[in-house]
C-alpha cells in the first residue's frame, strides 16, 4: 500500500464528520472466510499503528475463538484495535478491546472493559440500540454490495434520519468505494467499515 493511497481514505473519510473531532480508528475491516483467504498475511501487509481496525467473524463460535487466539499477538504487536463478533466472552479471553453484535443479538451485559459497537439495518433496529448502549453503530448497507445482492441500499434521505435521530457515533458500511464515499460527506459520520476497497489499493 502507497502511502498516497493511505492518506487518500484517511482524508475522505474525515470529510464525512461535520465537528472533525479526532476519531482514531477511521476504517474498519470486517474479517471472515468468504472475503480474505489467509487472514495472517492481510495483516502483515497492512500498515502499523495506522486508522484501522479489525471485526473478527468466523463461522462458529469455535472459529471465532480459534482465529481471535491466532490473530490476537499481531493485532497487537502492530497496534491495530480488534473486536469479536458477537461473543463477548471469547472478547474478554483474548483480550479484545470490543465486541460487535450483530441483529440477532437484541440485550447483552455490559463489560467495563469492552466497548460495543453494532449492526443497525433499519427502523426495527431503534430499541436494540437502545437496549445495547453501543459506542458505536454501524448503518448499513449504505449502498449496494456484491457480498449480498439482495440487500437494497438505504436511500441517502433515510441514513440521514437515522444518523440525526440516533445519539451515538456512526460508520457506515456497505459498497463503500474512493468514488461513492464523497455522498456521505457532512453526514456527521466518524468512521466506515467494509474489505473490498481496502483490498483493492493493497491488491490483496
Amino acid at each position: 500500500m502507497t502511502s498516497y493511497s493511505l492518506s487518500q481514505i484517511r482524508r475522505q473519510i474525515k470529510y464525512l464528520k461535520r465537528d472533525k473531532d479526532d476519531f482514531k480508528t477511521l476504517f474498519w475491516i470486517f474479517l471472515d472466510d468468504s472475503n480474505i483467504s489467509n487472514i495472517e498475511v492481510f495483516l502483515k501487509i497492512l500498515p502499523g499503528k495506522s486508522f484501522f481496525g479489525l471485526i473478527i467473524r468466523g463461522k462458529s463460535k469455535k472459529i471465532i475463538y480459534s482465529r481471535a487466539k491466532r490473530i490476537s499477538k499481531l493485532c497487537k504487536r502492530k497496534k491495530v484495535p480488534y473486536y469479536i463478533y458477537d461473543y463477548s466472552d471469547i472478547a474478554l479471553i483474548t483480550a479484545a478491546g470490543g465486541v460487535h453484535y450483530s441483529s440477532r443479538v437484541k440485550q447483552q451485559k455490559k463489560y467495563k472493559n469492552l466497548k460495543i459497537s453494532c449492526s443497525f439495518h433499519g427502523k426495527r433496529d431503534i430499541r436494540r440500540v437502545k437496549y445495547l448502549l453501543p459506542d458505536l453503530i454501524f448503518i448499513s448497507p449504505v449502498f449496494r454490495t456484491t457480498s449480498d445482492k439482495q440487500k437494497k441500499p438505504l436511500a441517502l434521505q433515510l441514513l440521514n434520519l437515522y444518523i440525526n435521530n440516533l445519539k451515538y457515533n456512526i460508520a457506515a458500511l456497505g459498497g463503500i468505494d474512493l468514488k461513492n464515499i464523497r455522498k456521505l460527506r457532512n453526514r456527521n459520520i466518524s468512521c466506515v467499515g467494509g474489505v473490498s476497497i481496502v483490498r483493492k489499493i493493497i491488491d490483496y
